[in-house]
């Protein structure tokens, strides 16, 4: 019965382990351009969907993985109430 406890608190110590690795590449991947990235200029429009601005990101080269970004974005920040305006943003490093 001890050597069960033992494997359970292992196994769940090593999920614990990856979750926090996880979390911690999703948070905290390097979010960096090239310097002879191009400028990108995005207009949001009001009342526009987090997955319409995803779409529209995705398809100007801003963001290489737009699923990572979703994740990213509603661990992070409140994908309801986007800011409308016109933005000017590099192109993402990786295509």
């Amino acid at each position: 019965m001890k050597k069960l406890f033992k494997y359970t608190g292992l196994t769940l110590a090593a999920l614990v382990v990856a979750a926090a690795f996880l979390l911690s590449v999703i948070l905290y991947w390097p979010f960096y351009t090239l310097s002879n990235s191009e400028n990108v200029d995005i207009i949001v429009p009001w009342g526009a969907s987090f997955d319409r601005v995803t779409e529209t990101l995705k398809s100007r080269n801003v963001i290489a993985n737009k699923h990572l970004f979703k994740l990213s974005a509603k661990l992070l920040a409140d994908t309801q109430n986007l800011r409308a305006g016109k933005f000017t943003l590099h192109e993402a490093h990786v295509k």
